[in-house]
């Protein structure tokens, strides 16, 4: 019955995400070794943290945090200790106790780059976005100039900042998420990568940038983690115009036959038609713009000496989903078989 086996058995149990079995594996030990003599205290830090662990991932917060406090208590100079109890305060949101963990474990280890992590971690969520940015830049500057410290934070090969929009959904434990989503993903040159799931948007940017820039890289932005996806391209009607409808106004496409019909509903009868020339057509633009959860992508036709703007088409859809490149090569398809210029 050696604590190394158990140790194992826990490891072995967390590879398979059987958590419940590790509770019922290693909580017994650990309740038994507690009335051990004080050197068998040992034994039980090497199975505490894995116990916070499954408790923590069945969403048992209460109990993962006080596991992990007595970890803490048992091991009060490992810093690795003090960030399993900082993750949990964080996952079960309570920020505010986070942050004054980190700050009580960064005291002992001011230079631990993890928990300057998550002391950041902890202040963005707890509201305090700026000063999360700063904690995280100041990091940055310091060890500059530490090859150890560097190699302890990984050099660094990309950042990307997704956005995106879903229907609101509700987790697990009961959360519901918001529809608008924001995620930092730091890509590292020998593999794996830093994930940073934060809604507030303004607060992801500033620490996108201010990561990138401590790495002269760019930030990547990009839609869905997922990927973005083709197929939502206007299909024509029997006649192979394109016809889009928005509101009380219809606009016709008719390539073949030269044309661009307008044709305009009023409010109680009656309807006003104007036909133009496809020749009158200057350019056509794409258009892009968000409102609030969705994103919109509009092909627009500048016609005439007064560059009138009408919509030829466009799609409407959840932000970050659709597929940007599908729709410039629609415009400069399109351009082209209009003989003018597609600005995409």
């Amino acid at each position: 019955r050696s604590p190394w086996g158990y140790y194992a058995l826990a490891e072995a149990l967390e590879q398979a995400h059987r958590y419940q079995t590790v509770i019922d594996e290693i909580g017994p030990v650990v309740a038994e070794s507690r009335g051990k003599p004080t050197d068998r205290s040992v034994d039980v830090s090497l199975l505490l943290p894995h116990l916070g662990f499954a408790y923590q991932e069945l969403g048992d917060y209460g109990k993962a945090i006080a596991t992990f406090e007595e970890a803490r208590r048992l091991s009060p100079k490992d810093p690795a200790v003090s960030g399993y109890l900082i993750e949990a305060h964080i996952a079960a949101k309570k920020y505010a106790s986070a942050v004054q963990v980190a700050q009580a474990a960064l005291a002992e280890h001011p230079d631990d780059l993890r928990l300057v992590r998550l002391h950041a971690q902890a202040l963005r969520q707890n509201g305090q976005a700026d000063q999360s940015v700063t904690v995280m830049e100041d990091a940055l500057k310091k060890h500059a100039d530490e090859p150890q410290a560097v190699e302890r934070l990984k050099p660094v090969r990309s950042v990307t900042w997704h956005r995106w929009s879903q229907a609101p959904m509700q987790t697990a434990t009961g959360h519901v998420l918001p529809p608008s989503l924001s995620r930092v993903v730091v890509a590292y040159e020998g593999g794996g990568d830093l994930t940073i799931n934060e809604y507030d948007r303004g607060c992801a940017e500033k620490l996108a940038s201010a990561i990138a820039q401590s790495y002269d890289l760019a930030v990547i932005e990009e839609g869905a983690p997922g990927g973005r996806h083709g197929g939502n391209l206007p299909s024509r009607d029997q006649m192979g115009r394109l016809v889009n409808e928005a509101g009380r106004e219809q606009v016709i496409l008719d390539e073949v036959g030269g044309e661009i019909t307008v044709t305009k509903r009023g409010r109680l009868w009656g309807k006003k038609r104007r036909t133009m020339r496809t020749n009158e057509v200057r350019r056509l633009e794409l258009g892009y713009g968000v409102t609030g959860p969705i994103e919109t992508f509009t092909v627009w036709a500048v016609v005439g000496p007064e560059e009138e703007k009408i919509s030829l088409t466009s799609y409407s859809g959840y932000e970050g989903w659709a597929e940007p490149e599908e729709w410039r090569e629609f415009v400069r398809e399109l351009g082209r078989s209009l003989g003018v210029e597609g600005r995409v």
